[in-house]
């Protein structure tokens, strides 16, 4: 079996020497999309309620706020998860969890300096007015990200559409500023490999994130019966498992912030790391 294959969206390239096995594996591939300092999360009975990121109710039977409204047409491939956080972020300043937002590690924020970001918008979400400034901000992103699964959904390929085949995570490790619980996060794809959606599905915050990563890695193919802190799958986001051959490879994934690309490389049996950080061009 191959070593040293590098999966994107969009294209899969072998680098290493050995051939395939006479079984082709088709790629699996698992991009994460970042954004950071939040959202806004004013109270469901408030005149701001519908700039809630969070949709109302929970299960099926949930409806999209005016944020995430954008991705309704994708609802059955994909589902929006409350609850989850990482245990070692909630221990961390609020400005330095993005660095661990795959990870789930521990980051000593005393060796990193900060300066004014974006986030002062969301500082503001709470003030008269301020959860539909923030919210129509939040609601353009979303717009782009139904863009983007969109594009997937309509590429074809022998076993279903390249949606289908790739996992797509989007969130932020902030639920309002600087508050690294209960982490607003939309998982779509992945049919073709065993996840299903269609849900608002609320978990305990007694469930790590590193929970969901561990599932993801089963969905991608790695045996790993653990991810960094995991203490288990998220079993109510798979139906039976598709197992496939274990991919020995290096899986590529790609984590988005505005205008900054983070590349991360998965290798067997590991935990994520970051490798390197550039600007994206205008």
């Amino acid at each position: 079996m191959s070593r040293g294959l590098t999966y994107a969206i969009g294209r899969s390239l072998e680098l290493g020497d050995e051939q395939q096995s006479a079984t082709f594996i088709k790629p699996r591939r698992f991009c994460a999309m970042y954004f950071g300092f939040g959202v806004g999360l004013p109270q469901e009975n408030s005149d701001q309620a519908a700039w809630r990121w969070f949709p109302k109710g929970e299960g099926r039977d949930y409806q999209f706020a005016e944020t995430l409204k954008p991705l309704d047409a994708h609802r059955e491939k994909l589902t929006v998860l409350q609850g989850l956080s990482h245990p070692n972020g909630r221990r961390m300043g609020g400005h330095d969890t993005g660095d661990t937002f795959l990870t789930g590690a521990f980051l000593n924020n005393k060796f990193l300096v900060n300066t004014i970001s974006v986030d002062q918008l969301a500082h503001d979400w709470d003030k008269p007015g301020g959860a539909e400034k923030l919210g129509q901000w939040d609601r353009f992103m979303a717009e782009q990200l139904a863009y983007f699964l969109d594009r997937l959904e309509s590429a074809q390929e022998d076993n279903g559409s390249l949606l289908d085949n790739s996992v797509v995570l989007y969130g932020s490790s902030n639920s309002v500023t600087h508050d690294n619980n209960n982490c607003p996060l939309v998982l779509a794809g992945g049919a073709a490999m065993g996840l299903k959606h269609g849900r608002c599905l609320k978990l305990s915050d007694t469930v790590p994130m590193s929970n969901l990563f561990a599932t993801l890695l089963n969905c991608l193919g790695d045996s790993s019966p653990s991810f960094a802190d995991s203490t288990g799958t998220i079993p109510e986001l798979t139906s039976c498992f598709a197992r496939r051959p274990v991919l020995k490879s290096r899986s590529f994934v790609s984590c988005f912030t505005p205008r900054v690309f983070q590349s991360v490389a998965s290798t067997e049996n590991s935990g994520l790391q970051f490798s390197r950080r550039s600007k994206l061009s205008p």
